[in-house]
């Protein structure tokens, strides 16, 4: 059956591949799993639930999104956070339902290294273990709002990922190596905000990934909710998360 799975998604691999498409697949870890496999086993909520999006503006910090205002600015012909060396390697969330920690935990991760310069990786499985309500919705607004309640956020290495809802840990959670200050939600829907937003450091934010080309993605990158580490003029924004075992 595995074998008969592969060779599907390798014929839509090539057929994909041999045709004028801005992007190219390739064979990866989701290559022996069906697309609805690979949907339920780690792919989460598609849309927000009803009135969500209200919600988290009535509730959105009225503070700067850390040092950024919401001032439109002169957008670059590119950016890179990566070449500035303002994030870590693309991390791995396996096939917990996580997605929303990882890229809350890279976007504080990027703007204290932005202020302090100090690039500190701090912990996914903090937010998985003690902050469980976000489950319901997968925003990163509210992992924002309970790293500012909890005065900071653990490091990873004191706080390792173990890919599974656990108990919080109280000693760890209070332990604090990074604090924000606040947060701010980016309008949605509106890609010359999203930019000018991500030139002054990287962004949260979400997409729809269930389709096949998702799944076989020739770099295995980011799916569903992640972090916006850099835009093109021509390539358009670049996304960083990585799925798989």
């Amino acid at each position: 059956m595995r074998y008969e799975i592969f060779k599907d998604n390798l014929k839509y691999i090539d057929e994909h591949n041999a045709g004028n498409n801005a992007f190219t697949l390739a064979l990866n870890v989701f290559a022996d799993i069906t697309v609805e496999e690979y949907r339920s086993t780690y792919l989460g909520t598609l849309f927000p639930p009803p009135g969500l999006i209200d919600t988290l503006d009535n509730e959105s910090n009225e503070t700067d999104l850390f040092h950024f205002n919401g001032t439109p600015v002169a957008v670059p012909d590119s950016i890179d956070w990566r070449d500035l060396g303002d994030v870590l390697p693309v991390k791995n969330q396996g096939g917990c339902f996580s997605c929303w920690a990882f890229a809350t935990i890279a976007t504080v991760e990027a703007i204290n290294q932005i202020i302090t310069e100090d690039l500190t990786p701090l912990s996914e499985q903090q937010l998985v273990d003690c902050e469980r309500k976000v489950v319901i919705d997968m925003t990163s607004c509210r992992l924002f709002k309970y790293i500012i309640r909890n005065g900071g956020i653990d490091s990873e290495q004191d706080y390792p990922y173990m890919a599974i809802s656990n108990q919080c840990d109280t000693s760890k959670e209070n332990n604090k190596v990074v604090t924000i200050d606040g947060y701010k939600r980016v309008p949605p829907f509106n890609e010359n905000i999203l930019k000018s937003h991500v030139a002054k450091q990287p962004v949260a934010t979400g997409v729809e990934a269930c389709e096949w080309a998702f799944q076989l993605y020739g770099t295995v990158m980011a799916l569903r909710v992640l972090k916006i580490i850099g835009s093109s003029k021509i390539h358009g924004e670049m996304v960083e998360e990585k799925l798989g075992i």
